[in-house]
């Protein structure tokens, strides 16, 4: 099981888009609550707040070194070097993340003067003594995309970091009171920018919620892409549990029904949240992915309109190929003239049986088509990277 922990809800900073509004309180030991959870933990989000304020965490992660239990942990960035220096000696250290906001200047406005320096170089040192010692952990940057920052985001210079996680603004605290959330047009503008600039390093080291099946299906097409599909269903109550900084036990973040760890009790909230995320809407009655979507329940939107948004996205690109040429490879394993019918080998689990009545050539030659998109149906070749647009 994964345990996600907010230590402490105390912070030295006050973005302008933190969702933590609530009054500081007195820290919990979570050693103990720890002890009394009845079900093997093998890993551990340390969040907050700001995860340094929480007065007893080397206690806490002393007790997770003891136990074997591989932690991750986020921070600001805004502590003393000795302090960074402290927490990588921990061999189940697994990823440190440092929070930014875009560049220096946006950064240093959505948070404070000065931040984005004193992160930066610790992060910097980190990833120094990391790759000199050879050691293990992970060092990345979470980055979250919002109205202040949207416009000129870039990722140049966070690249000399193991991973990126790009993070789409909720609408909480102070996101809310300082009006800072974007459209989700904008939001998929941001990402299909940093697709086409970054492409090489989309899902392995820039990574972003892919839990939509039909946004990750678009950006695959568009930009030649292999973002692999999370088909996982919700694991809140059941695989994950959320711990908050006054020691109460939930499914998740954003489900605050306090639950008790017994059998009966994880089984009941998993089926809860299953039943929360069925589909309701003739939307997505005809869509490919319906047996795979797992929306999270408590976003509060709702999402057949943001696939709508990418179905539009989806004709508008692919009505910009008609009437150009394409190399198709693949090898054919079966051709029957008396079904109409190629069998082609598509390098996947899933192969496609191809009407021979239209002009399909094969092994490194040309085809001409004036409809791609009916091609890449019939292929079912959207993910394996085999077709490629002659010059």
């Amino acid at each position: 099981m994964k345990i996600i922990v907010d230590v402490t809800n105390k912070c030295n900073l006050k973005c302008k888009h933190c969702g933590n509004l609530l009054k500081a309180c007195e820290d919990c030991d979570f050693v103990e609550i720890l002890k009394k959870i009845p079900y093997r933990i093998n890993e551990i989000d340390i969040l907050g707040g700001e995860p340094f304020m929480y007065s007893k965490l080397f206690d806490f992660i002393d007790y997770l070194e003891k136990n074997r239990i591989f932690f991750n942990l986020i921070t600001n960035g805004q502590f003393a070097l000795d302090v960074y220096k402290k927490i990588c000696k921990y061999n189940y250290l697994k990823n440190i993340s440092f929070s930014f906001d875009g560049d220096e200047e946006d950064n240093d406005y959505i948070r404070s003067k000065g931040c984005y320096r004193k992160s930066f170089n610790n992060a910097l040192w980190l990833i120094e003594n990391k790759n000199h010692y050879d050691l293990k952990y992970k060092i990345g940057v979470n980055i979250t995309i919002n109205k202040l920052n949207f416009n000129s985001f870039s990722l140049d210079r966070f690249l000399c970091f193991d991973y990126i996680y790009v993070n789409e603004m909720l609408p909480e605290g102070r996101a809310i009171e300082n009006d800072v959330c974007i459209s989700h047009n904008d939001y998929l503008d941001v990402i299909e920018n940093i697709c086409k600039k970054y492409k090489n390093l989309i899902g392995d080291r820039i990574i972003f919620d892919n839990s939509n099946p039909k946004f990750v299906d678009y950006l695959n097409i568009k930009y030649d892409l292999s973002i692999p599909f999370d088909f996982n269903k919700c694991g809140a109550g059941k695989e994950k549990i959320f711990i908050s900084n006054e020691g109460k036990i939930y499914p998740c973040r954003g489900i605050k029904n306090e639950m008790f760890l017994s059998n009966n009790e994880i089984v009941k909230y998993a089926i809860l949240i299953e039943k929360q995320i069925e589909k309701d809407n003739k939307y997505c009655d005809d869509c490919e992915f319906k047996e795979n979507c797992f929306e999270c329940p408590i976003k509060k939107r709702t999402r057949y309109i943001e696939c709508k948004e990418i179905d539009n996205r989806l004709i508008t690109y692919l009505d910009s190929k008609k009437n150009k040429r394409f190399k198709v490879y693949n090898e054919v394993l079966m051709y029957d003239v008396n079904e109409n019918f190629c069998f082609f080998n598509t390098n996947s689990s899933t192969s496609a049986f191809i009407p021979i009545d239209y002009k399909y050539l094969f092994e490194n030659e040309i085809i001409e088509t004036e409809d791609y998109s009916e091609l890449l149906m019939l292929l079912n070749l959207r993910n394996e990277g085999i077709i490629y647009e002659c010059s």
